[in-house]
């Protein structure tokens, strides 16, 4: 019943891996050409380019026709010489450079579009690439759950037999140990693979794969250009700030920033005065002489002064003013968290190289050293089967730790790819850096 078991399981796992896998870069850029956010993107961009071209420098003139001072008792428009048809025109004038600074907002909103779009790349290189990163850790980890297994299992049919047969010293904790430690291996299969379906699923849902089963079986690695830049900023803290200052947050707060000063010029002209022009031509029938009727033309200048609401402009002006000043702010605010968080992975990424050196120099031939030292031991009846046992589970855990310290390593320089945005370090299928 155990083997039947342990086949369905085997069975199950190794389906859904026989579908093709997909490389890391190939998962981002497929994850980025999927993006539907980048469309919309563009298409806001062109509504609002659209938008401020339909501004109009004025607005449009207005013609009124009017019928004047026309008698009551017989209606007759030649009767009196003040009955008129008068055709007029009339010409707004907006308030200062209304018009103008209201078409640049949109246009300068516009141009925050592309900025985004390369905030949301850079993000989702991040977001993508830690997905692949954990399908791949979970991959891995049941293989090598699968590649000790049968030493696993051999163990327990071996501490059976020598205690049915009381040779040796073998107990009976020792078999139920052994049993234990197989049944545990498999439940960490159960678990691994559960993460791995729930990385797979929200991985396919991104590129738009969902026969999507697996990742490729190279761990990628950073570029020289980015070690290179990582140095540099150990050596000039200034040449990070200037770098950060071309990430794409820091520039659409630029952006944000300039809508806001032109928001405060916007406000600002409604101390000017607002202007209109207007002409009009009144025309006169012949009186019923017949004598002849002169028409009226006539010019006007109208104003609105803004007097009486200089206390309201005033308090707008200085609100425009805070909100671009907390713009600066929060500009300030980003630069010192981006710097924190980057000193922070720096300082995390020494310790991990530091773990990593110690792992491959020692630590696992050590650790493999030991578990053949307690199996020959054991085989010679000198030795302990519940030191076989711990052994071999500290052996199989220090292959996944160093694993997952490699993986850390990766994500770590993920992370900082994403800081160090928009100059794109290239990940490549090949050994760590």
């Amino acid at each position: 019943m155990k083997n039947r078991i342990v086949f369905f399981f085997c069975v199950m796992l190794s389906a859904p891996l026989s579908a093709q896998p997909v490389g890391f870069e190939q998962s981002i850029q497929q994850a980025i050409e999927r993006d539907i956010w980048s469309l919309q993107s563009e298409q806001q961009q062109q509504a609002l380019l659209n938008q401020s071209q339909s501004i109009p420098k004025l607005p449009n003139p207005k013609i009124s026709v009017n019928l004047m001072n026309m008698p009551v008792d017989s209606w007759q428009f030649n009767q009196e010489p003040m009955s008129q048809i008068v055709l007029g025109v009339s010409q707004a004038i907006p308030r200062g450079d209304t018009r103008q600074i209201e078409q640049n907002l949109l246009s300068q909103e516009a141009t925050a579009q592309p900025v985004l779009r390369q905030l949301r790349k850079a993000s989702l290189r991040q977001k993508i690439g830690l997905l692949w990163l954990d399908i791949f850790l979970a991959q891995a980890n049941i293989k090598i759950i699968r590649a000790n297994e049968n030493l696993f299992e051999q163990m327990a049919e071996i501490a059976t037999a020598h205690y049915s047969s009381a040779t040796g010293n073998t107990q009976q904790q020792d078999v139920i140990r052994a049993q234990l430690e197989w049944t545990q291996l498999q439940d960490s299969q159960f678990q691994y693979e559960q993460q791995r379906q729930s990385a797979v699923a929200e991985l396919a849902a991104w590129l738009e794969q969902p026969q999507l089963s697996r990742v490729g079986a190279e761990l990628p690695v950073v570029d020289n250009t980015a070690r290179q830049f990582i140095h540099s900023i150990n050596d000039k803290q200034s040449y990070l700030i200037q770098r950060l200052m071309l990430h794409p947050q820091l520039q659409s707060l630029d952006i944000e920033q300039k809508l806001s000063e032109q928001k405060i010029h916007l406000n600002k002209q409604a101390y000017r005065p607002q202007w209109q022009v207007n002409a009009s031509l009144a025309h006169r029938a012949d009186s019923p002489n017949g004598m002849s009727r002169s028409d009226f033309v006539s010019f006007g200048v109208s104003v609105d002064l803004p007097i009486l609401n200089q206390g309201s402009i005033e308090h707008k002006i200085k609100a425009s003013v805070y909100q671009a000043e907390a713009i600066k702010t929060k500009k300030r605010l980003l630069i010192k968290q981006m710097q924190g968080q980057i000193h922070a992975q720096l300082n995390m990424l020494a310790q991990l190289k530091q773990r990593q050196r110690l792992y491959r120099s020692s630590l696992l031939a050590q650790f493999e050293e030991q578990a053949e030292t307690a199996l020959s031991a054991y085989t010679n009846d000198t030795g302990d089967f519940a030191e076989v046992v711990r052994s071999r589970v500290a052996q199989l855990n220090s292959q996944i730790q160093a694993l997952k310290i490699d993986i850390e390593i990766l994500k770590i320089w993920l992370n900082l790819e994403f800081y160090l945005a928009p100059v794109q370090q290239n990940f490549i299928s090949g050994q760590e850096a």
